[in-house]
């Protein structure tokens, strides 16, 4: 039977929660939860609400609202839902509408080469100014800067509306490479060899959470060299096939 479930992404949960975000709802619409209500949406707001039983809503409506029968934080919510590798929800658990932009034509491949300069691992999972330009310089058809900075998006929706246009995406370990999964777009993550998030796990080239995602890590002393020349090569491979 439906039920009301209260998830709260308060702002004291301050690593990854609009990317949190984006995994438990792909969770919860295999679990019938009639309505989902996320104190912090961060543009979730309108990219998430897809499919019958899910709805997400603001702060002023949570405070309107009465009894729920469950109330969760994202951080916790996975657990709850004792969702494993094997239990994992497909991938393209979030559209757009169809008002997404179209970049330019040919193959497109969306860049984003650094992440929140404040997060505690940004020295190692964020290139330099130089590595970024090598990088851009190895990819093939028309390279678009999708990080928000560069793009003007305002939230996870006007983020998503670009990536729409998107054959491919390229990008370090921030909230556009769990957008570009939840969209179930070819990506190409690239990981740092020290610090790495849990998520990405060890040793392994493919991720359980966004099957269309290809790892390619740094060594550990931070040095991108052979992940860049990797990059490279499959960014080639699949703009030949497109």
């Amino acid at each position: 039977m439906p039920c009301n479930a209260y998830i709260s992404s308060d702002q004291t949960q301050r690593a990854a929660v609009g990317e949190k975000l984006l995994d438990a709802f792909g969770c919860l619409e295999d679990r019938s939860a009639e309505v989902v209500r996320c104190r912090q949406p961060q543009g979730s707001v309108k990219v998430a609400q897809r499919g019958p039983g899910v709805v997400v809503r603001d702060v002023a409506e949570i405070q309107k609202a009465g009894e729920q029968d469950y109330w969760t934080t994202t951080f916790d919510m996975l657990e709850a839902l004792d969702v494993t590798l094997r239990t994992l929800p497909p991938a393209n658990y979030l559209t757009v509408s169809a008002n997404a932009r179209d970049p330019a034509s040919g193959f497109a491949v969306g860049l984003c080469t650094t992440g929140n300069p404040k997060h505690l691992n940004d020295r190692w999972r964020s290139l330099s100014s130089a590595v970024a330009a090598q990088l851009q310089s190895r990819l093939p058809g028309t390279v678009i800067d999708v990080s928000p900075e560069k793009t003007g998006a305002r939230d996870f929706a006007d983020s998503a509306a670009i990536m729409a246009g998107l054959d491919l995406v390229v990008s370090v370990d921030t909230s556009v490479a769990h957008l570009a999964g939840a969209l179930d777009k070819p990506c190409l993550l690239l990981l740092p060899g020290f610090g790495t998030d849990w998520r990405w796990l060890r040793g392994r080239e493919d991720s359980p959470w966004y099957p269309r995602h290809t790892l390619f890590r740094s060594e550990v002393d931070g040095d991108w060299s052979a992940a860049i020349e990797a990059v490279a090569a499959r960014a080639a491979e699949l703009a030949a096939e497109s």
